[in-house]
């Protein structure tokens, strides 16, 4: 229910306590696992066999060490960047919650594919190429200055200011010219 805290324990060590567990019986408890972030995800098996996931949330308490608290699929752990893979290995103990983590990879597919529309149109036309936004959304036109790999997000200037432009903006985004800019009243 709380956190548990180790004194001068790191990340990594932290993940390897929690992942290499072991059962009564002398079994690897967990099979599998993933750290995304803060977050360690993980398949644990009882002694019965029955296969569970499991969330850690990680922290650091900066000057002591790491810590984690632990939430199991059945208590509806509000976070939803669970792999999807765990679900063809664990049977379904919520059904609502992997409902919402199918949503929430859903979406996130959708702003990646969103990003990269983007950024080939930008591609075609680096130095000519200007973000367009809707009315109401700031800064409404932008120069287009690049974006960091393996980010979902795109840099952007307008009127000597740097922006950052997030999937959120990029969804409703329109890239035009140079020209097309020119011959637009502001």
């Amino acid at each position: 229910m709380g956190w548990s805290f180790t004194q001068g324990q790191t990340k990594k060590e932290l993940v390897a306590w929690i992942t290499e567990q072991t059962a009564d019986d002398g079994t690897k408890a967990c099979s599998h696992h993933k750290t995304l972030g803060n977050s360690l995800w993980a398949i644990f098996s009882d002694k019965n066999e029955d296969s569970f996931i499991m969330l850690f949330l990680l922290q650091s308490d900066k000057g002591y060490g790491w810590g984690y608290k632990s939430i199991c699929e059945s208590s509806h752990p509000y976070y939803f960047n669970c792999p999807l893979e765990y679900f063809e290995i664990v049977p379904t103990e919520n059904a609502e919650w992997r409902k919402k983590v199918i949503e929430h990879h859903s979406k996130a597919k959708e702003q990646k594919e969103n990003l990269k529309t983007v950024l080939v149109q930008m591609e075609e036309n680096p130095d000519d190429s200007y973000i367009v936004l809707p009315k109401g959304y700031t800064p409404r036109y932008s120069k287009f200055v690049g974006f960091v790999p393996n980010s979902k997000s795109v840099f952007a200037t307008s009127q000597s200011l740097r922006y950052k432009l997030t999937p959120k903006y990029l969804k409703v985004a329109q890239i035009q010219t140079l020209e097309w800019m020119e011959n637009t009243p502001a």
